[in-house]
This record gives C-alpha cells, structure tokens and sequence, in this order.
C-alpha cells in the first residue's frame, strides 16, 4: 500500500467516526431539548440550532469525504448541480457559517441574561429566537451565494471546482470569509465571555451573597463554562481551515493537499465534540441523555419480548 493511499484510508476512516459522532450525538441534543420540559430555554433552543448546523455539516461532509471513491459523479450540466448541492460543499459551508453564527448568538444570550436577567426586552427570549434563528440561515445561504452559483464539475481534475468571475476574486472571497467564518466570530465571542467572566468570577462575591443566590451564581458559571469551552474549541478548530484558505488564495507555491484535508477534519471535529462537552460539563444534560439511551434500550428489550410487536398506546 503506497503512502498516499494509507493517508487517504486514515482520512476516510477519521471523517466516518467524526460524522457518526456527529449525527448521533446532535439527534440525542434535539431529543433532549425537545422533549424534556424544563430543557426549553432560549439558550437550549440555541443549542438545537447549533446541532442541526452541525449535522448538516457533517451530512454534506460524507459525500466528498467518505464516498467519493465509490460515488460516480456524473458529468455535464447534471455533474455541476450535483457539485453546487451535493458533492461540492456548498451546504457543508452554509451549514457551518450557520453554526458560527449561532454560536455568537449563544454568547449574546449568556451576556443578556446574566447582565439583564429581570429584563425581558433586552434579554433573547423565546418569541424573539422565532426571528433571530431563521435569520442566522439566511445570512449564512447569503454568504455561501458564490458557491452555489460558480461551483462546477471539472472533468480533468475529476472533482468540482469554482469557476470564479475574476482572478483576483478569491482573494477576496477568501479575505472575507476570513473575517466572516473565524475573526469576527472569534472577536464578538472573546469580548462578551471577558465581561462574564468579570461578572461571574470577580464581581460576584460568592462569600456576600444568600444560599439562593450562590445556587443561582453556580448554575450561571457551570453553563457560561460550557459555552466558553465550546467557543474555545471552535476557534481551535476552525484557525487551521481559514489560514489554509488564505494561504492557497494568495500564495503561489503549491500546498500538500494532505493539510488541506486535515483542515476540513478539524472542522468536522468541531461539530462532532459539542454533544460531548454538554454531557461532560452539564449534569442536567448528562441526565437527559443518559434517561432517552435508557428509555430507548428498555423498548427495545420489551418490544423483543412481545415477539418485536409493540404495545398501542390509546
């Protein structure tokens, strides 16, 4: 086996259980958050939207990365509308930008109520998320628009490629995306955990405050903790992809492709870990989970005891 092929194998099998992960954990957040009561909060709504954006990253990440020796990409005018929906990352990315979005929204969240928690006009509640989620995916399809549009089967490199109008246009298309995917992202989330940071651990002096209060104070800190860990491991994750992008865009020297798919894979990382950070660091999380894998294991037993017929429930 030739060195390049037992790099691509790694590759494949590191994509498949990054997207497994991925897929099963985020389903069993949105259970979660769906069907336990006290779980529906403005912040966990949030969460359920970060997950969706991170299985669809992973969703679209399978196609290129995982079947694309098996897949046979048909050519022509049907070829590029596979490349600008399927196989050419244009969802991945949305999806992505989405989650990016998302994920300042949750520190805006955190900052709101913990800076107004008596003050529902300035606070993100649940009527409000009605309009501010479904905004975070218009502005991550706006963004995303040139690969929807330029993406295009090559058949002499046998993959799709952007066309772009200009030369010059992926500099600053890169540049942009830059700012876009990683820098402002990253700016917004450090200034607004700084100031709770502030709050919740200098300000707040646990030894003045009543029993009810410091129960209130610990429950703030141990979910900003959880946030900030995973805007943490977002920025880890997501630095390598940009500067790749950047890099490529300006440089003239031809870059290994193996750190450009090593990049990617930080990136599908990022969406698989979030699920294992919440049952890690959020007991109320771990518990939920850990009751919906029991609950499902208890049917299953039962309904192999009926014979695999379930019970009706009138």
């Amino acid at each position: 086996m030739s060195e390049d092929s037992f790099l691509n194998d790694g590759f494949i099998i590191a994509f498949t259980i990054s997207i497994l992960i991925n897929l099963f954990g985020n389903i069993l957040v949105c259970f979660v958050v769906l069907k336990f009561r006290d779980m529906r909060i403005p912040m966990n709504y949030l969460l359920v939207n970060l997950a969706i954006s991170d299985m669809m990253v992973g969703f679209f990440m399978s196609p290129r990365f995982v079947f694309s020796r098996t897949l046979n990409h048909p050519r022509g005018t049907l070829g590029d509308y596979f490349c600008k929906i399927l196989t050419g990352d244009s969802f991945t990315w949305t999806g992505a930008l989405a989650s990016d979005v998302t994920l300042v929204c949750i520190a805006v969240e955190r900052y709101l109520s913990i800076r107004f928690p008596y003050s529902n006009k300035k606070r993100l509640t649940t009527r409000k998320l009605k309009y501010v989620i479904p905004l975070c995916w218009v502005f991550a399809l706006g963004v995303n628009l040139p690969a929807f549009l330029y993406l295009k089967y090559n058949d002499n490199s046998g993959s799709c490629v952007p066309f772009w109008p200009t030369p010059n246009f992926i500099k600053y298309h890169s540049v942009l995306n830059g700012q876009i995917f990683f820098a402002v992202p990253a700016l917004i989330m450090g200034v607004l955990y700084a100031l709770l940071i502030h709050q919740l651990w200098f300000k707040s002096k646990t030894s003045t405050t009543s029993v009810a209060q410091r129960a209130v104070l610990k429950h703030r800190r141990r979910s900003t903790k959880m946030v900030i860990t995973v805007s943490l491991i977002y920025c880890i994750c997501w630095f390598p992809n940009c500067f790749v992008y950047i890099y490529v865009a300006y440089s003239t020297k031809q870059l290994f492709g193996a750190i450009h798919t090593a990049s990617v894979l930080m990136v599908s990382l990022n969406s698989a870990v979030n699920p294992v950070i919440y049952s890690l660091q959020s007991h109320r999380f771990r518990r939920h989970m850990a009751a919906l894998i029991k609950r499902h294991r208890c049917n299953k037993v039962t309904n192999h005891d009926n014979g695999g017929e379930s019970n009706p429930v009138f």
